[in-house]
């Protein structure tokens, strides 16, 4: 893994630390909305040229990626910021020296993408997660892209979810009597997180919808037309099909 990260594009976006500012903020964005899609095809062929694993735009490729993650998370992660349960956008740490960091924020765009492309009323949007939550702090350094896909739901964290499916698989759960019992979360995590977006976006424009996990587990990969249930979303945001 580490070879294989040693030429790994950075993330080189303009403001490395929190954002002071609301201008530091957009920029950030501005910048992440113009080279989103150049970092997934470099991710792409990355996975494809260093592990033969096509992360193609379908159930197939998200089941090969998944498996990936499985196999080598405990190689996109160091010693730093290893407590940290959301991705951390904004670590010293982030630098050329540590190609893990860019690594999983595009699998993040990956997630990201793909919801888009399955469900095309879902956008990205600069924003911070759970905004109508009285009891969040709101703060400008929280700010950063997420998907939204209902003018009244709370944005969905895409860029977040490899760095929860590592940090799940890190966190353990230990009875401390005596022949300690070990528990480590499940295989394929990154497929379930990926298949409770797409269904999310799906079911939100549902009348009268009752969310089902095993409803999760069987959500389709298909892409799904515009105007599904009503669903709106900006005019003029680019898709990626593949």
């Amino acid at each position: 893994m580490q070879d294989a990260m040693a030429n790994y594009p950075f993330y080189d976006r303009p403001h490395k630390g929190k954002p002071r500012t609301p201008h530091q903020a957009h920029e950030n964005f501005e910048y992440f909305m113009r080279v989103r899609l150049e970092r997934l095809a470099s991710l792409q062929s990355w996975l494809h040229a260093h592990f033969d694993v096509n992360a193609s735009f379908d159930g197939d490729g998200v089941l090969k990626t998944s498996q990936w993650l499985d196999r080598y998370a405990e190689g996109l992660i160091g010693n730093h910021d290893q407590e940290q349960h959301e991705f951390p956008q904004h670590s010293k740490w982030w630098t050329r020296e540590a190609p893990s960091y860019s690594v999983l924020f595009d699998l993040g765009i990956f997630v990201g993408e793909f919801v888009i492309e399955k469900r095309p009323w879902c956008y990205w949007e600069l924003t911070q997660g759970t905004p109508d939550k009285h009891w969040v702090k709101r703060s400008i350094a929280k700010l950063g892209p997420e998907l939204r896909f209902h003018p009244a739901a709370d944005a969905i964290a895409a860029i977040n979810i490899p760095w929860l499916v590592i940090s799940d698989k890190r966190r353990v759960i230990t009875d401390k009597r005596p022949g300690a019992f070990l528990l480590r979360a499940r295989k394929g995590e990154f497929i379930r997180w990926t298949k409770q977006f797409l269904y999310i976006a799906r079911t939100v424009y549902e009348p009268n919808h009752i969310f089902s996990l095993k409803a999760v587990d069987r959500e389709s990969f298909e892409r799904m037309p515009m105007d599904h249930a009503g669903a709106r979303t900006r005019p003029g945001e680019p898709s990626l099909r593949k």
